[in-house]
């Protein structure tokens, strides 16, 4: 049986037999290169390819792949038959030339060519005066703010090659040449396998990776640092016979479009042409005849003069990255995002280290449609899961431009089952559940405000159906009772179930601005402390605690707050007060902060309907500033108690603690509240 190839009879398949008459493969040998091949120390792991009968083309082509799976090698268990051609010349291998000749690959066809003010393609963390954001570009990313999930930049899928490098002594074999990126074919690329979070929507055709979850989340079919080896047998699972392969790798920037890559076109059509004979499995008892189809003849071979071929076992294996600093980018140029081998880290170009984590810094520059077919959207038809307890500072800048807003839409929340304050810290019911500042351990409140600008909600329905709060009251009470020996009157937070547009609760140190909430569905709530922005807004006294006296408290107030984190963000001061845990004449008020909501806004025609503290933009509001902002369109409010069109219940607030020392008798005093409203329609009665 024969088989012939497309200028050459590649594989010629006979039955020859040894002098003892048993069955055995016989190999021809051409050249001085493949008697080498055959002497050596690791011969029995050199395989037999489809061009070696070409003295310059030794180690080209493609392996025999055997009946078993593996592949034929220049075993000594083989026969040798030396050709009628056999030729002594030792030609300059075409094998050690390939990879030497380099060229340059235009890398930005890999992505789109508008940054949308950004300074590189992918770009997910941006240093602006001395803060790191976290730049979001679509829903995905949205929903994952406060899960603590790894930032990723773009990953790389890099073709390499490396080539076979055969010799004599004095110009010998050592093994093979090592890995370096390749030009691409029609068959391997390089590209990018993730473009990087904030970039998992759809540009266009050419460029769509809308439907991709976050590598954070889910790493897919191959993550950082793997290597995929292309051309091995199955049986050889290190790729130590590969010469081609996909590395997945970080991300870089550079000035210049051209990246450095090894040229193979000279040596791929030798080797393409060769595959489909190649491939074939040889059969047990086959001459292995790599001549032209004209007939040769054979003797066999006794020579042992040539010396060994050893191979250096050069592998370019992966290490982890030791290296975290960030690469230096000046914000006001553009960069070429590309590809570094030697790197695997997430986050390369900002450092390691980013986390959607709630006191993260944010940045979102693009809208955001979370309707199923929306832009930007992930491409489910689902409700929005509102942020939960955020403290860090989130903006809008679309198109990376400062002060310009992003629009958020079609926006529903549906608040059906319990608040969880059992195993999540849930509180409030809005776009963002709440933006509260936690006291310290010491009762302190942090001097760094949290902060929310220029957002725009658009299409925004809120509803609150339940009036429970899952909340293990008896493993709270159990905990505080060994730790302060005292409980009395401890329940949840009545904030608990304050429903808004924007935001359930807003509390403490906050800045809120020009932020607004349009095309208004309706915000209806089963409970109190209803608005069509937030549901209750109020300041936080911020204390001394009365060092006499107190023993160890605040290490136990350090351990409340480790083990039952919600009431960090609760009214953990009220608690403590409520339930006898803490006496008043213990602590000194220092100063009062009040939360600051500016140039904001609610406009739809439809109707915010609560309970008790039901307005058009603010259910309650303690101790709050509110400047320029309005409620607008044909909107209309109805609850029961303490009902208005702009705030439904207002009040100053009630200072707690020891105020003699500062000269004021009596235990309690009020904070100023500023008037605030450019709207007629504002809070009337006993209510305010």
């Amino acid at each position: 049986m024969k088989m012939s190839g497309t200028s050459h009879q590649i594989l010629q398949v006979a039955s020859l037999h040894h002098q003892s008459a048993q069955a055995t493969d016989t190999i021809y040998v051409y050249n001085r290169y493949q008697l080498e091949l055959m002497k050596g120390e690791s011969s029995d792991s050199e395989p037999v390819m489809s061009e070696d009968y070409i003295a310059e083309k030794v180690g080209m082509g493609q392996v025999f792949t055997l009946e078993d799976g593996s592949y034929l090698t220049y075993s000594k268990t083989h026969n040798y038959v030396l050709a009628s051609s056999f030729t002594t010349e030792t030609p300059e291998l075409l094998a050690n030339k390939a990879g030497t000749e380099e060229t340059t690959q235009d890398i930005t066809s890999a992505y789109p060519s508008d940054y949308e003010g950004r300074n590189y393609f992918g770009q997910v963390v941006k240093k602006i005066g001395d803060k790191n954001y976290i730049l979001i570009g679509n829903e995905t990313q949205l929903r994952v703010i406060g899960t603590d999930t790894d930032v990723t930049e773009p990953i790389w899928r890099v073709y390499e090659t490396r080539e076979k490098k055969p010799g004599i002594l004095g110009g010998a074999l050592s093994g093979y040449t090592a890995w370096k990126p390749a030009a691409d074919t029609q068959t391997y690329k390089t590209e990018l396998y993730y473009p990087g979070d904030a970039d998992i929507v759809k540009f266009n055709d050419t460029y769509n990776w809308s439907g991709k979850e976050l590598y954070g989340n889910k790493k897919g079919d191959h993550k950082l640092g793997e290597t995929e080896y292309l051309d091995n047998s199955s049986l050889d699972i290190a790729g130590t016979t590969a010469t081609k392969r996909y590395v997945y790798v970080s991300s870089t920037i550079q000035e210049s479009a051209d990246m450095t890559v090894t040229a193979t076109d000279s040596t791929a059509s030798a080797s393409e042409a060769a595959s489909v004979e190649a491939g074939a499995t040889v059969k047990d008892r086959d001459l292995i005849d790599m001549t032209p189809a004209e007939s040769e003849e054979a003797a066999e071979t006794g020579s042992d003069d040539a010396e060994a071929f050893t191979s250096s076992g050069d592998e370019s294996g992966f290490t982890d990255d030791i290296d975290s600093e960030s690469i230096t980018v000046d914000e006001n140029k553009t960069y070429v995002l590309t590809y570094d081998t030697s790197k695997h880290s997430n986050t390369n170009i900002a450092g390691s280290g980013y986390k959607y984590s709630k006191d993260a810094n944010y940045i979102i520059f693009r809208d955001i449609d979370l309707s199923k077919e929306g832009t930007n959207s992930n491409g489910e038809d689902d409700d929005w899961n509102p942020i939960d307890n955020y403290q860090g500072n989130m903006e809008g800048r679309k198109g990376m431009v400062e002060g310009q807003n992003i629009t958020i839409r079609h926006i529903n929340i549906s608040q059906a089952t319990s608040v969880d304050q059992d195993k999540q810290a849930e509180y409030g019911i809005g776009f963002f559940r709440n933006l509260t500042t936690p006291y310290s351990t010491s009762l302190t409140i942090s001097q760094n405000p949290i902060t929310v600008k220029n957002i725009t909600l658009s299409d925004v329905t809120v509803s609150t159906t339940t009036t429970k709060v899952k909340q293990n009251i008896s493993l709270i009470g159990s905990v505080l009772k060994l730790l302060l020996g005292n409980l009395s009157g401890l329940k949840p937070d009545p904030q608990s179930l304050a429903t808004g547009g924007f935001a359930g609760v807003v509390k403490g140190n906050i800045q809120i601005e020009n932020c607004n909430v349009e095309n208004l569905h309706g915000v209806s709530n089963a409970n109190d402390r209803t608005g069509g922005f937030a549901g209750y807004v109020s300041g936080m006294t911020q204390y001394d605690l009365v060092s006499s006296g107190l023993g160890g408290l605040v290490t136990t107030l350090t351990k409340i707050l480790d083990l039952i984190p919600l009431l960090g963000v609760g009214d953990l001061l009220t608690v403590l007060l409520n339930g006898g845990l803490l006496s008043v004449d213990k602590l000194i008020p220092v100063g009062y902060v009040n939360p600051s909501i500016q140039n904001c806004s609610v406009s739809g025609g439809t109707s915010v309907t609560g309970q008790k503290s039901t307005g058009g933009f603010a259910g309650e509001a303690i101790g709050a500033v509110m400047k320029n902002c309005s409620v607008g369109g044909t909107t209309t409010v109805s609850g029961n108690d303490c009902s208005g069109g702009f705030v439904g219940r207002s009040a100053n607030a009630v200072v707690a603690g020891a105020l003699s020392s500062l000269g004021i008798p009596g235990q309690y005093s009020y904070a100023e509240l500023h008037d605030w409203w450019n709207s007629k329609r504002i809070c009337t009665g006993k209510c305010c």
